[in-house]
């Protein structure tokens, strides 16, 4: 019952009520079954999945492994319960950019699926995702887009159309068209997602925020910065309120916010969203990571746009660093960086002499 009650206060993004109910069946399964039954492992990963949803990765990784070491001994490495743990252990090492962990774990949980149950269940769909979002990732566009596809057919026939995990996949494919900078394939597909998830999560669950800040990007993509800003707004509330001010999806919102006010040529207010999306990411992801690296080069082409080269060269040149350090120095986000700083010190020196 606690397990059951603490579940529905997670599905509703409270995530502080659910903890302590959370803990507390781990406590009594603990006491009644002993610490390495299968009854066990499943609040464990209901735990793990909880500090995922927070932002809190390095939490969440001890629940998982512990919760995959119990499954492991006691069902066998072929059970489907195996795969799940698998997929939500690879879902923490994909924030954290660590990509050939997520590469070996995904794989393992499809093999699993393909093996118990076929490889058109819905369990799959997750696996499938995190597989597409590496690849992604890792500039290979190309790659994601079939198994972002075949998630979203598999959500569909299995769960309906207007199911929380149909939105997610939808969410999914829509920010792979984005990326590409195919708004028009785009827009709709977040429509869709934002008006199911209002729908089957009501209006102030973070997946709705997701939703909301994704719409908006398309719409200041367009320059249509009245539609995007209150969207915008209403993102940052709801993920405030539910995630707390420094979890990374706040920051990606703020991060849009500096954005907006940029291309507004508000730049005052555009440095302070952009210098606080970098505390957090700082703080959550740790120095090195991508998200800190596009923080750092967004405030480079803020200084630039003011004219400000004395601050946009050395804040680009550290953005350039990180990148090469987390993603290789043939990455195209490593690439495209580069050429950024190349570009700027060859401007300083035209116009300086």
């Amino acid at each position: 019952m606690l397990n059951q009650t603490a579940y529905y206060l997670f599905e509703r993004a409270r995530y502080a009520d659910a903890e302590p109910l959370y803990q507390r069946a781990l406590v009594i399964r603990e006491q009644i079954f002993g610490p390495t039954h299968p009854h066990v492992a499943v609040i464990l990963n209901n735990l793990g999945l909880l500090y995922h949803q927070q932002g809190k990765y390095t939490a969440a990784e001890p629940f998982f492994l512990r919760a995959l070491d119990i499954q492991q001994q006691t069902l066998g490495p072929l059970h489907k319960y195996v795969a799940q743990t698998l997929t939500n252990l690879s879902g923490i090492y994909l924030k954290q950019n660590q990509f050939n962990k997520v590469r070996h774990l995904t794989h393992r949980a499809l093999h699993i699926y393909k093996l118990t149950q076929g490889a058109n269940q819905h369990e799959s769909t997750s696996s499938l995702n995190n597989l597409a979002i590496l690849y992604s990732r890792q500039g290979k566009n190309h790659k994601a887009k079939p198994f972002y596809q075949r998630a979203l057919r598999i959500n569909q026939l299995a769960l309906g159309a207007d199911h929380p995990q149909v939105a997610h996949s939808l969410n999914n494919l829509a920010y792979l068209y984005d990326a590409q900078g195919e708004y028009a394939k785009a827009e709709p597909l977040y429509q869709r997602a934002l008006d199911i998830r209002e729908q089957t999560l009501g209006p102030t669950h973070p997946d709705v925020a997701t939703s909301l800040n994704n719409l908006a990007a398309i719409y200041e993509a367009w320059g249509k910065y009245p539609n995007a800003e209150p969207l915008y707004r209403r993102a940052l509330n709801i993920s405030e309120k539910a995630l707390g001010g420094t979890h990374p999806q706040v920051a990606a919102i703020l991060n849009n916010l500096a954005l907006l006010y940029k291309n507004q040529g508000n730049y005052q207010e555009a440095e302070s969203y952009y210098k606080r999306t970098l505390t957090i990411y700082e703080k959550v992801l740790g120095p090195n990571a991508p998200e800190v690296a596009r923080s750092i080069r967004n405030l480079a082409f803020l200084y630039y746009a003011q004219g400000d080269y004395a601050k946009a060269v050395p804040h680009l040149h550290r953005a350039l660093i990180i990148r090469e350090q987390a993603l290789g120095s043939e990455h195209p986000d490593t690439k495209t960086v580069r050429k950024n700083y190349k570009d700027l010190l060859n401007k300083m020196k035209s116009e300086n002499s």
